[in-house]
């Protein structure tokens, strides 16, 4: 087994060490991106029946706790998928935890807080059981090509 900086080679398969954070934080921030994109009409705008007609009531603290929520799942399945998947359980757990006692604009939030944080721990409870975040990119290519 020869060691390197970045990488460890053992009998022809090479598997990162260290996490790509730029990669994972872009792939985040591109994820909130589109969030933000299709949250501000859907979310984020209101309309309320007011004396004079029709109005629109701007809802930014739903679009915000939208946006955060989706970075943090995104950036946890990047991590997971990166090997560092027993923090990300641990981290899930308590926003899950956290999301149930925490007051959020709205009830759905809540769900969301609280559905996707058990999610997102019970897929890294399922990689730090099976160990499947040590397959390298080229590795997990092969095999998504024999599902498809």
């Amino acid at each position: 087994m020869t060691s390197h900086s970045n990488t460890v080679s053992s009998g022809g398969r090479t598997a990162s060490r260290g996490v790509d954070w730029a990669a994972t934080i872009k792939d985040a921030g591109l994820a909130a991106f589109v969030a933000l994109l299709l949250t501000v009409p859907l979310v984020g705008l209101r309309t309320v029946d007011r004396p004079t007609g029709l109005g629109i009531e701007a809802r930014p603290e739903e679009v915000i706790a939208s946006l955060v929520l989706v970075l943090l799942g995104r950036l946890g399945l990047g991590l997971i998928r990166q090997g560092m998947a027993l923090p990300v359980l641990v981290v899930a757990l308590v926003c899950a935890g956290i999301g149930l006692v925490l007051p959020m604009p709205t009830q759905v939030l809540r769900l969301v807080l609280v559905l996707g944080g058990g999610v997102i721990a019970l897929r890294a409870a399922m990689t730090v059981a099976t160990g499947r975040s040590k397959l390298s990119q080229a590795d997990r290519d092969k095999r998504m090509d024999r599902v498809a």
